[in-house]
């Protein structure tokens, strides 16, 4: 078993890199153990320790979600953007209420499927790609309610 630690700064410029350097490790081991702290001063982050097994993680590749690039963000209009990132700072809230990763609330793929189909009912939400029943449950209503007033 080996051990990697990132840190997460929570702020705006380092957000995104942070959480994209972790994401790509985590694609490219199998996790074993993970301990988070919030650690506060300039700037606040998240340690995150993970243990892991260096051999690659094996998943089917079907069940892959595509990644999200900064193109894809870019290629944005102003009002899907403004609504993806009002979807993110509620994940970021949600996370935080709950303690859980951000991730484990919605990833980035969910959020921008959300943008895409700007659903305006449950039924709608459902259909949406990544969100069944568990997350329409949890979470519906609030997400129609960002995406209703973003």
């Amino acid at each position: 078993m080996q051990v990697q630690i990132f840190h997460i700064r929570l702020t705006k410029e380092h957000l995104n890199s942070d959480q994209e350097a972790v994401n790509t490790f985590l694609e490219s081991v199998s996790v074993t153990k993970t301990h988070v702290e919030l650690i506060s001063g300039p700037p606040n982050y998240w340690s995150l320790l993970v243990f892991y097994d260096p051999a690659v993680k094996q998943e089917k590749t079907e069940q892959r979600l595509p990644k999200i690039t900064e193109e894809m963000i870019r290629n944005l209009t102003p009002e899907e953007n403004r609504l993806y990132e009002a979807l993110r700072e509620w994940r970021w809230d949600k996370a935080s209420q709950m303690k859980l990763k951000s991730f484990m609330i919605c990833t980035n793929f969910d959020l921008l499927m959300l943008v895409k189909a700007m659903p305006k009912t449950i039924e709608e939400l459902t259909g949406v790609k990544g969100f069944g029943e568990y997350k329409t449950q949890q979470y519906g209503e609030e997400l129609l309610n960002v995406i209703h007033n973003a």
